[in-house]
């Protein structure tokens, strides 16, 4: 067995034993004050006195730092992988020995068996993404498990705080301590919303199934098969099927009344021309789109509004983009033209709070900006500077926007390559 380098510290008050470095981990024992204490190494753990840092003692056991004094600096030392004292795994250190590509796959791999779980036991939760580690603003050179909130906790020691670090038994069979950050966005919403505003039949403005629905925008002129249609999201096009709990629209759907497209929408001014009808749609936990098919292939230009140019094809976006933090642009039937940043190419759950009872409450694998619209927006395209297409705009909260992969689309409705 390797050795372990070790300091020694001295207890300040009385101090839990803990089985893990949080607050509310099961006490195994407890140290007087002036205890002697050896220390293998320095983690992060739960706040408690507004100080995050604990030791980690032998048998896998920690105790919270601010309790014990230390002639010497604890460095956060680089265990390896399998060191063993008294049969248990050291696991505190494993996760930054990962490689950046397995701490990210790791990450997702927690996301994808743990995050309902998380969000059933934490429900204020509005979305989970792998991201650098920030520490006072400045990102570290490892990533974490970052957790969206409504309201990140403020109160020390509040019993319901999310924890620093996840432990999790991983694919190997070892234990990895996997950090977390937390950042308080609101309430995630889709976007919908009534009021004036007159608008033509251009990329960007204002459509709504006819009826008294909400508008929403005209996301983009596609073809499939070599036939037209109008794509927006399902919330907008196929509103009374949504409510009805239906979240498949195909040739055999049976619509109630109407399944007619106008333009501008119900409460946009008053001359609304009928352009096109559903007839395809998909809400899932990937997809919220549909497809209307136009009456007529000239009653919609595929041009943005005012003047703003033409979709200039499609761009799947990496993670070099988000470190970059690349331009996008909006074209939404209440922004108008709006720019933002990137904030995220890939966040891999996303929960939001009024799809119907009976339909989907997250979406997975979304592309997150800076906010970038406003309610009435849904189902507007978004691009980069070069009028290249990211992503089809499905909600927001009040610091971030999210989109849905405008390649997903094209791969999942079968639409015809290009843009025309």
């Amino acid at each position: 067995m390797k050795s372990v380098k070790t300091i020694k510290g001295i207890t300040n008050c009385r101090l839990y034993i803990r089985s893990a470095p949080d607050v509310n981990a099961e006490r195994l024992g407890v140290w007087e004050k002036g205890q002697s204490v050896t220390i293998l190494f320095k983690t992060i753990g739960t706040s408690f006195e507004d100080s995050d840092e604990w030791y980690g003692l032998k048998n896998g056991l920690y105790s919270w730092a601010g309790g014990i004094n230390t002639s010497n600096t604890v460095e956060e030392l680089k265990i390896p992988k399998n060191v063993e004292i008294k049969g248990e795994l050291l696991t505190a250190n494993r996760f930054k020995n990962l490689s950046k590509d397995e701490q990210r796959r790791l990450i997702h791999y927690y996301i994808k068996e743990n995050a309902s779980e998380l969000k059933n036991e934490y429900p204020e939760i509005q979305g989970f993404s792998v991201r650098k580690k920030l520490v006072k603003n400045q990102p570290q050179n490892y990533y974490c498990l970052h957790i969206d909130v409504i309201k990140k906790k403020c109160k020390k020691n509040e019993t319901d705080n999310l924890p620093h670090h996840i432990l999790f038994k991983a694919k190997d069979k070892l234990h990895y301590n996997i950090p977390t950050d937390i950042t308080g966005v609101g309430k995630n919403q889709i976007s919908m919303f009534i009021g004036e505003y007159e608008m033509p039949k251009k990329l960007g403005l204002s459509c709504s199934r006819k009826g008294d629905f909400p508008n929403g925008t005209i996301g983009l002129k596609i073809y499939k098969n070599g036939v037209p249609y109008l794509l927006s999201c399902y919330h907008v096009l196929c509103e009374p099927e949504m409510n009805s709990g239906i979240t498949i629209i195909d040739s055999n759907t049976i619509f109630d009344n109407n399944a007619i497209i106008i333009s501008p929408g119900t409460s946009d001014g008053n001359d609304h021309n009928e352009i096109a009808d559903v007839t395809e749609g998909i809400l899932n936990n990937t997809l919220d789109v549909a497809l209307a098919k136009l009456r007529n292939n000239d009653d919609l230009d595929n041009e943005y509004y005012n003047y703003n140019g033409t979709p200039n094809g499609r761009i799947e976006l990496s993670s070099e983009d988000t470190a970059n933090k690349i331009t996008v642009k909006i074209y939404g039937r209440t922004s108008g033209k709006k720019t933002s940043k990137l904030h995220d190419h890939y966040q891999d759950i996303v929960y939001f709070n009024n799809y119907p009872s009976g339909t989907i409450s997250e979406l997975h694998g979304l592309i997150v900006t800076d906010s970038i619209s406003k309610p009435g927006d849904s189902g507007a395209t978004v691009v980069n500077k070069d009028n290249k297409l990211i992503g089809l705009l499905v909600g927001s909260n009040s610091n971030k926007s999210y989109l849905i992969p405008i390649n997903r689309i094209f791969r999942k409705l079968k639409l015809d390559k290009n843009v025309k």
